[in-house]
């Protein structure tokens, strides 16, 4: 009788012929525990296509053997062996071998790691620059299924931040191998802005000036009145903008000071502005 044995690779859910896996044939040897192993050269290779791969009265009737994967298409996982047995009464010996997809869940906090950002527009490159997906973060996890290479590695990068926030450092991540989910976090740290309003001296510091911080458009983003101490705006400015510290009304004793333009800090130090009221 002629041996046939057939031989196929599936996506996960088995449904689907997965083309572009690199495949191994070996004879096998089993213990005494009932565990395979692989024992000299390989006896056929091949690149799975979308349809099964059939040898014919090659293998013997009865003999164990081992279904190997040296590398998987993108996007998924190298599957563990598959030992077989070919059937010794002629019938075909169907083999299926299933790959696991790439899974990589991406999410986006503040800098306390604790808070979901939304409106962050992020991508993630490969190596050499490439972008292989973009989305803006919408306050859950975002997910990459199937698409990323197994123990390859990428970039996760923000190009440009919510309003309130500073663009992150690049991230590099390596995808799991073994088809677990590699999660990957970045964290935004907030703008932060002090004012001080001084006399000219630059010394004293003054209580009484109401003061505005206004955008370019004349909108008034935060408004108070000093009290002596540094004011602080934290994570409300948007980095890459300008801005304009103008004083409404100075103390008595003191004029009005010409208004002050900034920008905030994209690394996410302290902006300090001071503002100086002559008498």
């Amino acid at each position: 009788l002629t041996t046939k044995v057939s031989l196929t690779k599936y996506e996960i859910t088995g449904e689907k012929e997965l083309a572009g896996a690199s495949l191994e044939l070996y004879a096998a040897e089993r213990d005494a525990n009932g565990n395979y192993t692989r024992k000299g050269d390989a006896i056929e290779k091949w690149t799975s296509t979308d349809k099964a791969h059939e040898i014919i009265g090659k293998l013997t009737a009865g003999a164990s053997y081992i279904l190997h994967e040296t590398a998987a298409p993108n996007g998924y996982v190298v599957a563990s062996d598959v030992p077989f047995v070919v059937n010794p009464d002629g019938t075909v010996t169907k083999v299926a071998m299933k790959d696991d997809t790439t899974k990589v869940s991406i999410t986006k906090k503040d800098i306390t790691g604790e808070n979901e950002i939304a409106g962050a527009t992020l991508e993630v490159w490969d190596m050499q620059g490439n972008v292989i997906d973009s989305w803006v973060s919408n306050g859950t996890a975002h997910e990459i299924s199937g698409i990323l290479a197994a123990g390859a590695k990428y970039i996760l990068h923000e190009v440009s931040a919510p309003d309130g926030y500073v663009v992150a450092t690049d991230v590099e991540f390596i995808v799991d191998a073994n088809g677990k989910v590699t999660e990957v976090t970045m964290l935004d740290d907030t703008t932060k802005l002090h004012v001080t309003k001084k006399d000219i001296t630059g010394e004293k510091e003054l209580a009484g000036a109401a003061l505005e911080v206004k955008d370019t458009d004349g909108n008034i983003i935060d408004a108070w009145v000093s009290d002596g101490t540094e004011h602080q705006i934290i994570g409300v400015l948007a980095v890459g903008k300008k801005y304009i510290l103008h004083e409404v009304s100075a103390p008595n004793g003191y004029v009005v000071a010409e208004d002050v333009e900034f920008e905030v800090d994209v690394d996410g130090n302290i902006t300090r502005i001071e503002m100086h009221d002559d008498t």
